[in-house]
């Protein structure tokens, strides 16, 4: 037999659930748009669309583009970084920081 326990009983309980529920979804989700985005028919450059040489040809902008792309969201990535360390100096000095 089960029990079940009212949600004003433990609440740190049912929020936990509460929190790993969205976690799930959200994650759930994520994968969902990433099987679709993959799977999708038009959203390839294929070889039936453009053509051999049109492909060959788009190739240095494309590579432009992403070599952009990555190098914007590195930078971002360090600043946040840099943020993170600034707030949290004080702490990472502290003798008691492991």
């Amino acid at each position: 037999m089960t029990q079940k326990v009212a949600e004003a009983a433990n609440p740190r309980y049912h929020e936990s659930h509460k929190k790993k529920a969205i976690h799930d979804m959200a994650q759930f989700d994520h994968e969902r748009h990433a099987f679709e985005h993959l799977h999708k028919k038009g959203s390839h450059f294929k070889k039936e669309q453009f053509g051999e040489e049109a492909l060959y040809d788009m190739l240095p902008s494309q590579l432009g583009m992403t070599k952009q792309l990555m190098s914007d969201a590195l930078s971002e990535m360090y600043t946040n970084l840099n943020y993170y360390y600034k707030i949290t100096a004080p702490l990472h000095n502290h003798k008691t920081y492991d």
